[in-house]
C-alpha cells in the first residue's frame, strides 16, 4: 500500500512543529548569546552556537517541567508557540539585520572538480540520510529509551522511576 494523503499532511504536521522548535531553539540561545555579549565570525556560526546554547536551556526547562509533573502535550506546544512568538519580538533586530546582510555563497571563481565531486557526494549523503530519517525505528534502543520511557513520561506528565527497566537509570 503506497503513501496516502492524510500520512501527508501528518508528516507535514511534523515538519512544521519541528521547524518551530528549532527557530525556539536557535531565538532562545541567540537571547543568551547577546546578553553574553558573544561574537561569532560569521553569521552560520552565530546560528550554530545560538543552537547549541539554546538547546541546553530548552533540555534544562523541559527537565524542570517534567520534576514539576507539567509534561502536559497542549502545555507543552502553547509554550513553544508563546515562547517563539515572544523570541521573535525579542531578537526582531537582530533578524532583521541578518536577513539584510547580503551574505552567502562567496562569488567568485567556478567550482573546481573536486568541490563539485564533494558536493555530489554530500547531497547523496544527505539525501539518503533524509529519506532514512523517515523511516521507523525498530532496534531495541530506539524503541524504548528513545520512544517508550518518554512515551511512559508523558502519560504520567512528569518523570516517573522505571524500575521495571533496568537500563534506563543508567548514566550516559
Amino acid at each position: 500500500k503506497g503513501p496516502t494523503l492524510s500520512a501527508l499532511f501528518w508528516s507535514l504536521g511534523r515538519w512544521l512543529s519541528a521547524s518551530l522548535w528549532i527557530s525556539v531553539i536557535i531565538l532562545l540561545g541567540r537571547t543568551l548569546w547577546s546578553r553574553l555579549c558573544l561574537t561569532a565570525g560569521s553569521v552560520m556560526e552565530e546560528c550554530l552556537l545560538s543552537a547549541g546554547l539554546g538547546a541546553g536551556i530548552l533540555m534544562i526547562g523541559l527537565f524542570a517541567l517534567g520534576l514539576l509533573g507539567l509534561w502536559i502535550p497542549a502545555l507543552l506546544r502553547g509554550l513553544a508557540v508563546l515562547g517563539g512568538i515572544a523570541l521573535l519580538v525579542a531578537n526582531r533586530g537582530w533578524l532583521s539585520q541578518t536577513l539584510s546582510r547580503p551574505e552567502g555563497c562567496p562569488s567568485g571563481a567556478p567550482w573546481t572538480g573536486w568541490e563539485r565531486c564533494l558536493a555530489t557526494v554530500g547531497g547523496i549523503f544527505l539525501g539518503v540520510y533524509g529519506i532514512g530519517a523517515l523511516c521507523p525505528e525498530i532496534s531495541y534502543d530506539s524503541l524504548v529509551y528513545h520512544l517508550a520511557i518518554p512515551q511512559l513520561w508523558l502519560l504520567h506528565h512528569r518523570i516517573v522511576p522505571t524500575p521495571d527497566c533496568c537500563f534506563s537509570g543508567i548514566p550516559f
